[in-house]
């Protein structure tokens, strides 16, 4: 017969097994979070959202403002259709699309000046010359390229991602789900951001763009959707950018946007 001793000992290692057994299960069935990056062979949905003949328009620098209008045109029509983004007038709707197009700009044609004031109306909170050294490499290399990524405007897609009220958060996963590689960056906290952006009734609106980005590994352009998550912040009455999403198919490696 067993001793007392050796029936305990069986009946945890019964338990230990079980809440292993429990753990494996959550680990493969629960939804990946906002910031991780799916391991996974793509998917054919990832196939045909990052399919390289949709990207066909390669601006110059001479087109890309007039890329760049047509771009947030389509942010802001999006935005009017989603009463809970744009909010009791066009003028909300009309800053998520100039918010975005500012973020654009400062990755396809950096400007120190010109983009350093457009995100301090926006609560940038260093001075010039701490921003200018901060981005000065990133602002360099961009300059120093060959040619523009190659986009598909027509991809944009603004999306009501988290709206906490009341305790209450609604998510819209759809990227996430279909089994993208996902490379998530936070920007330095700025004064006007909460250390948490999803606080009480704060709207977060995430707006994307297929377009290629740079394989840091072996310096390719591969297609990719480049999204940046903004929140809306009352009093400033402007959405501001807190974090830059890299939606790709897995087994790539990007640099995130500065923020």
């Amino acid at each position: 017969m067993l001793s007392e001793k050796n029936k305990a000992l069986i009946a945890v290692a019964i338990v230990l097994g079980g809440l292993i057994v429990l753990y494996r299960s959550y680990q493969s069935t629960r939804p990946p979070s906002l910031g991780q990056s799916i391991p996974a062979v793509a998917t054919e949905e990832v196939k045909k959202a990052l399919d390289p003949s949709r990207f066909t328009v390669r601006p110059t620098r001479e087109e890309v403002p007039s890329v760049l209008e047509d771009i947030r045109f389509v942010v802001v029509e999006q935005a009017l259709n989603n009463e809970l983004i744009r909010g009791q007038d066009r003028s909300r709707a009309e800053d998520l699309g100039e918010a975005f197009v500012e973020r654009l700009r400062f990755m396809f044609v950096p400007d120190p000046e010109r983009d350093f004031d457009a995100f301090s109306r926006r609560g940038e909170s260093r001075s010039y010359e701490v921003w200018a050294s901060r981005f000065e490499k990133y602002i360099s290399s961009q300059l120093d390229q060959d040619g523009l990524p190659a986009l598909d405007p027509s991809g944009v897609r603004v999306v009501l991602l988290q709206l906490v009220n009341k305790g209450k958060i609604s998510n819209d996963l759809e990227h996430l789900e279909q089994g993208f590689g996902v490379s998530t960056g936070r920007g330095v906290k700025l004064a006007v951001i909460p250390d948490e952006p999803l606080s009480e009734g704060m709207l977060v609106v995430e707006v994307v763009l297929p377009m290629e980005r740079r394989d840091v590994r072996n310096g390719e352009l591969v297609p990719t959707i480049q999204g940046y998550r903004f929140t809306w912040h009352t009093q400033m009455k402007k959405w501001i950018a807190f974090e830059s999403v890299v939606y790709d198919s897995p087994g790539h490696a990007f640099t995130n946007p500065p923020l």
